[in-house]
Protein backbone atom coordinates (compact mmCIF):
# COMPACT_ATOMS: atom_id res chain seq x y z
CA UNK A 1 0.00 0.00 0.00
CA UNK A 2 2.86 2.15 0.88
CA UNK A 3 4.73 1.90 -2.75
CA UNK A 4 1.17 2.37 -4.39
CA UNK A 5 0.78 5.25 -2.58
CA UNK A 6 4.19 6.58 -3.24
CA UNK A 7 3.65 6.20 -7.13
CA UNK A 8 0.82 8.24 -7.02
CA UNK A 9 2.58 10.59 -5.11
CA UNK A 10 5.36 10.69 -7.67
CA UNK A 11 2.28 10.90 -11.01
CA UNK A 12 0.88 14.01 -9.02
CA UNK A 13 3.76 16.08 -7.69
CA UNK A 14 1.82 15.63 -4.53
CA UNK A 15 0.90 13.57 -1.55
CA UNK A 16 -2.60 11.47 -2.93
CA UNK A 17 -5.15 9.48 -0.84
CA UNK A 18 -5.71 6.00 -2.64
CA UNK A 19 -9.59 5.83 -3.59
CA UNK A 20 -11.11 3.37 -1.11
CA UNK A 21 -12.19 0.53 -3.60
CA UNK A 22 -8.26 0.33 -4.43
CA UNK A 23 -6.84 0.54 -0.95
CA UNK A 24 -9.42 -2.54 -0.47
CA UNK A 25 -8.12 -4.50 -3.31
CA UNK A 26 -4.25 -3.75 -2.27
CA UNK A 27 -5.29 -5.12 1.52
CA UNK A 28 -7.03 -8.10 -0.05
CA UNK A 29 -4.24 -9.02 -2.28
CA UNK A 30 -1.64 -8.53 0.00
CA UNK A 31 -3.40 -10.50 2.50
CA UNK A 32 -4.02 -13.24 0.71
CA UNK A 33 -0.33 -13.35 -1.08
CA UNK A 34 1.34 -13.47 3.18
CA UNK A 35 -1.81 -15.48 4.55
CA UNK A 36 -0.33 -18.97 3.53
CA UNK A 37 3.26 -18.38 4.68
CA UNK A 38 1.82 -16.91 8.09
CA UNK A 39 -0.04 -19.84 8.55
CA UNK A 40 2.78 -22.64 7.87
CA UNK A 41 5.45 -21.18 9.49
CA UNK A 42 3.00 -21.34 12.58
CA UNK A 43 2.48 -25.09 11.66
CA UNK A 44 6.19 -25.20 11.63
CA UNK A 45 7.05 -23.61 15.03
CA UNK A 46 4.13 -26.29 16.70
CA UNK A 47 6.27 -29.10 15.50
CA UNK A 48 9.19 -27.72 16.65
CA UNK A 49 7.58 -27.70 20.07
CA UNK A 50 7.04 -31.22 20.18
CA UNK A 51 10.16 -32.91 21.36
CA UNK A 52 9.85 -30.74 24.38
CA UNK A 53 6.86 -32.63 25.40
CA UNK A 54 8.98 -35.75 25.77
CA UNK A 55 10.64 -34.51 27.90
CA UNK A 56 10.54 -36.09 31.67
CA UNK A 57 11.16 -35.44 35.31
CA UNK A 58 12.64 -32.20 36.31
CA UNK A 59 13.34 -30.34 32.94
CA UNK A 60 9.17 -31.99 31.55
CA UNK A 61 8.36 -30.15 34.75
CA UNK A 62 9.97 -26.91 33.95
CA UNK A 63 9.57 -26.62 30.17
CA UNK A 64 5.75 -28.34 30.34
CA UNK A 65 3.93 -25.20 30.99
CA UNK A 66 5.95 -22.84 28.25
CA UNK A 67 5.65 -25.80 25.78
CA UNK A 68 1.51 -25.45 26.62
CA UNK A 69 1.38 -21.91 26.73
CA UNK A 70 2.77 -21.47 23.33
CA UNK A 71 1.44 -24.64 21.62
CA UNK A 72 -1.99 -23.01 22.20
CA UNK A 73 -0.81 -19.16 21.23
CA UNK A 74 0.17 -20.64 18.06
CA UNK A 75 -2.79 -23.00 17.00
CA UNK A 76 -4.98 -19.92 18.04
CA UNK A 77 -2.98 -17.83 15.77
CA UNK A 78 -3.46 -20.35 13.26
CA UNK A 79 -6.70 -20.47 13.48
CA UNK A 80 -6.93 -16.53 13.14
CA UNK A 81 -4.81 -16.27 10.21
CA UNK A 82 -7.49 -19.15 8.25
CA UNK A 83 -10.52 -17.69 9.59
CA UNK A 84 -10.33 -13.80 9.77
CA UNK A 85 -8.89 -13.29 6.67
CA UNK A 86 -10.97 -15.27 4.89
CA UNK A 87 -14.02 -13.51 6.70
CA UNK A 88 -12.32 -10.37 5.40
CA UNK A 89 -12.18 -11.00 2.28
CA UNK A 90 -15.40 -12.66 1.60
CA UNK A 91 -17.25 -9.48 1.49
CA UNK A 92 -16.22 -7.62 4.73
CA UNK A 93 -14.50 -4.06 4.60
CA UNK A 94 -11.24 -3.44 6.17
CA UNK A 95 -12.31 -0.39 8.04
Amino acid sequence: MFNRRKDYARLSGRQVEIPAEEREAIIEKSSKQVSRGVFYSTIIIITSFLPVFMLTGQEGKLFHPLAYTKTFILIVDAFLVEHILQLSTEGGTFE
